[in-house]
């Protein structure tokens, strides 16, 4: 018992020394527990270490266009204008949407949902939350479609664009 008491008295005698970010979202967020709050900052770290080797992977293993002419490609940019991917940018999931727009040789926009506000305001407003990958349709009758999910983005480009050899 008394070692145990000797233990507390040392640890309570040296508190520890946090960074002064803590305290402030700890003060800002009182309703988080401080160890959610570190949580959130490993991660956060975790990320930053990773986004330029997953760049550098992406950009590595991308692969090439399928070939099409000249007026294939021409109507195929045309259909792209119609569609806009919400993405984060070191998203895996987001990467592999990419890949496959970058294998069918489309020319999609891409809106950064992770640092530019009002494209996340507008993810959110239209498709009702901010998830990515997120792909919007706008079709030929002004409707909107907003399509979440890599693996169902990816089975719809490829049913619409890729070249069926026959």
């Amino acid at each position: 018992m008394r070692g145990a008491a000797s233990i507390f008295a040392i640890t309570s005698a040296s508190p520890v020394q946090w960074p002064e970010c803590l305290h402030k979202q700890a003060i800002t967020r009182p309703n988080e527990s401080f160890m959610k709050i570190v949580i959130r900052y490993f991660f956060r770290t975790l990320r930053m270490i990773l986004t330029p080797f997953m760049l550098i992977a992406e950009a590595i293993t991308t692969p090439k266009a399928i070939t099409r002419t000249a007026a294939e490609q021409a109507i195929l940019n045309r259909a792209s204008e119609k569609l806009a991917l919400y993405q984060f940018k070191a998203c895996p999931f987001c990467i592999k949407v990419r890949k496959q727009m970058a294998r069918l040789g489309l020319t999609i926009e891409t809106r950064d949902a992770q640092h530019n506000l009002q494209h996340r305001a507008a993810l959110e407003a239209g498709g009702g939350k901010v998830k990515v990958p997120c792909l919007l349709i706008q079709h030929d009758d002004g409707r909107e479609e907003w399509l979440y999910e890599s693996d169902v983005i990816n089975e719809w480009l490829r049913e619409r664009f890729e070249v069926v050899d026959g």
